[in-house]
């Protein structure tokens, strides 16, 4: 595959991860919806992907981490690795070589960065109340 697609690819899972929604029951038994994905949980994931260089061995880690009690105490921490195995699922990052892999799985670790930021820029802060005056 070129790179223009391979690009294309990492910037359509970095959309993913940034509308993707978990949804997850609290200790209450509430659902709760997890918007988005934070970058420092996705960038977790890819850098074991650099080092096994193996997907199958990236989803069962994904998997572990979803089950584990380090992402339970968080609901919002098990909601990111949900979203990530949704969103890595559906990507057919299974069928690419390492090297495709790789590529695609840096640049959509960047976008995601980028987007979040962007995301965040757009969205309306509180103003701060003017200075009382003595």
């Amino acid at each position: 595959m070129d790179r223009i697609n391979l690009i294309k690819k990492a910037e359509a899972i970095a959309k993913d991860l940034i509308s993707e929604k978990a949804q997850i029951k609290d200790n209450r038994g509430r659902i709760q919806f997890i918007d988005s994905t934070d970058p420092n949980e996705y960038s977790k994931v890819v850098k074991y992907y650099f080092k096994e260089k193996k997907i199958e061995k990236l989803s069962s880690l994904i998997q572990s981490l979803i089950k584990s009690p380090f992402a339970q105490r968080s609901n919002r921490t098990m909601g990111y690795y949900m979203n990530i195995e949704s969103v890595l699922k559906k990507s057919g990052l299974d069928k690419l070589g390492y090297e495709e892999a790789s590529y695609v799985l840096g640049w959509s670790e960047k976008l995601l960065k980028y987007y979040k930021a962007s995301k965040e820029e757009e969205s309306p802060r509180p103003k701060k109340p003017p200075p009382r005056r003595r």
